[in-house]
């Protein structure tokens, strides 16, 4: 089917240039408060996106400065960075501040067959740090499976449901049953609120 999973609750353009920076972050021990300046090199149409700061969570996923920031100073992209009480955090606002687009020849040259993004910081005390280049997680030849749908999941509504009300969902979506997915959603529903 040819299909992609998008690990993250933004625009799939964002996707490889969290996953680069997260890569600088966690493979250097990089303090996000040591980061004076971001190149994103990517394709054209990427840094097209929006980059105003969002005021809806609308605004926050058909963005790419806004998520790229949030996962920066977050370490993820869920539902929690992106609903509207979330938006405005300082922090973010200033990371983005710090983030600049660069078209890369070679990048776009690949587009749109591939998305793919490198990234580079640049730390106050002047030193470099490039990413290898990265695409967006969760494409068809992935090999995207139960465990890493279950993880997703989990990922992205921790802190908005809690551990047991998790399980309970994973639990009702995983039975064979002929009730509508409707049904199911509407039950969920009826007992999250």
């Amino acid at each position: 089917m040819n299909l992609y999973f998008k690990p993250y609750t933004c625009c799939r353009w964002a996707h490889p240039a969290i996953e680069a920076s997260l890569s600088l972050i966690n493979g250097h021990k990089i303090d996000i408060k040591d980061i004076k300046f971001i190149n994103v090199r990517t394709f054209i149409s990427a840094t097209r996106l929006s980059k105003i700061y969002p005021k809806t969570t609308d605004e926050a996923q058909y963005n790419i400065s806004y998520p790229i920031a949030v996962g920066i100073v977050d370490g993820d992209v869920g539902i929690g960075q992106v609903i509207d009480k979330n938006l405005g955090r300082q922090e973010v606002l200033e990371m983005m501040d710090k983030i600049n687009f660069v078209v890369d020849d070679e990048i776009e040259s690949k587009f749109p067959d591939k998305r793919l993004c490198r990234v580079e910081f640049m730390s106050n005390n002047g030193r470099t740090y490039l990413s290898d280049e990265f695409a967006p997680p969760g494409e068809a030849g992935d090999n995207v499976d139960l465990y890493w749908i279950t993880k997703k999941f989990k990922r992205i509504t921790k802190g908005i449901i809690n551990s047991d009300e998790q399980d309970s969902i994973l639990e009702t979506l995983s039975e064979v049953s002929d009730t509508t997915m409707t049904q199911i959603i509407n039950d969920i529903n009826e007992n999250l609120i």
